[in-house]
């Protein structure tokens, strides 16, 4: 089947092929919106920096901030943060100007920033000896973990799902 057929039948599908743009604009404008959203909060210096590498690459390095799906820089559990918060400076650089493969895997457990955890193959010639980039939340200092998406430490620092 072309492409043209396959594209008509799913316009038909949805119901007419104004509903298809329409499920991408407000797709678009949910990117856009969560765009300003992470600028508004990176240091003033970097946003430039920061735009331009999500305009290059929408699949780079901020992809997870940026992305619609997966609730932007803070776990979904995080207290609002006070007027004037800026991400942490050395998360931003470690985005823009770190090489290795990387996703963000590990959560504060005390503010819920998410933080990177390094890939690891075994094709890899010279892998990283530790996966965590930021053992301590680079904005308030608490362990990160995995467990930390799904809800905060406890007060003595255990995981709150244990």
């Amino acid at each position: 089947m072309s492409t043209r057929r396959r594209i008509k039948a799913l316009e038909k599908k949805a119901g007419g092929s104004w509903r298809v743009h329409e499920f991408w604009e407000k797709l678009a404008a949910e990117v856009r919106r969560r765009r300003a959203e992470i600028l508004a909060i990176t240091p003033e210096d970097l946003r430039g920096a920061v735009a331009a590498a999500h305009d290059r690459d929408v699949h780079g390095p901020f992809r997870e901030f940026f992305a619609v799906g997966t609730g932007g820089a803070f776990a979904p559990w995080a207290p609002s943060r006070p007027a004037g918060y800026l991400l942490p400076r050395a998360l931003i650089e470690f985005m823009l100007h770190d090489d290795r493969e990387w996703w963000v895997g590990h959560t504060c457990g005390r503010c819920g920033l998410k933080v990177p955890l390094l890939w690891r193959s075994s094709l890899d010639p010279n892998p990283p000896a530790e996966l965590k980039v930021f053992p301590d939340c680079p904005a308030c200092g608490w362990k990160t973990s995995y467990h930390a998406y799904s809800g905060p430490d406890r007060e003595d620092g255990s995981p709150f799902l244990v």
